[in-house]
């Protein structure tokens, strides 16, 4: 298969912008926005242009600037730079774990209309961001551990931090925050020091 050239990649998704002018213009002037509501309190709150970013972002073998995205995701270069600064400025605990973890892959969507984003890690070309061959979904996003902690997803992202230490406590905070449960199936298991462990929990759930 022949590779795109740089310039003809370019003029391409000029054309794209120029054939969806109304709809672009539209979004830049009224409606760019990192979230769908104005209380947002999961990954779902995102909106599909800011779901993207995070995807390439995790990913896909793309610059991570405003200009690279513009040209992977077939948006305007203010757009992009717009979602990227929102992205990387927000203080909000979701933006937080999207820049330390990335968005996971249960809160995955789908690539724009004649994009062609390759996946850093396995070189396939993504129809879904993040890629579901790297970062597959999982089969239901509670553990029997998560039932128990008021039906709370997992973060889908486990920690090599073994239980009780002061390591694993701040992953528990940062998970707690952000709306997951303190656990994760994958975590590795504890120290065997059950009374650091009993620590923690009352740390993160009540502050002492």
């Amino acid at each position: 298969m022949a590779i795109v050239g740089v310039e003809e990649r370019i003029g391409e998704v000029a054309a794209y912008i120029e054939r969806n002018h109304d709809i672009h213009n539209c979004s830049r002037v009224y409606c760019l926005s990192l979230w769908k509501t104005n209380d947002p309190s999961d990954f779902n709150d995102l909106t599909v242009d800011a779901k993207r970013i995070c995807g390439v972002l995790r990913c896909a073998n793309v610059p991570p600037t405003a200009e690279g995205l513009a040209l992977a995701l077939m948006m305007h270069v203010d757009d992009a730079r717009f979602y990227l600064d929102g992205i990387m400025r927000s203080a909000h605990p979701i933006m937080r774990h999207v820049r330390k973890y990335g968005i996971p892959s249960e809160f995955s969507v789908i690539t724009p209309e004649l994009s062609r984003i390759r996946c850093k890690y396995c070189g396939e070309l993504i129809s879904e961001l993040p890629c579901l061959i790297c970062f597959p979904k999982k089969k239901s996003l509670h553990t029997k551990k998560v039932k128990k902690h008021k039906g709370l997803p997992d973060c889908g992202i486990p920690t090599e931090h073994l239980a009780g230490t002061d390591e694993k406590i701040a992953v528990m905070k940062e998970r707690a925050a952000a709306g997951f449960s303190v656990f994760c199936k994958g975590d590795l298991p504890g120290i065997g020091y059950d009374g650091q462990r009993k620590r923690g929990i009352r740390e993160i759930i009540h502050g002492y």
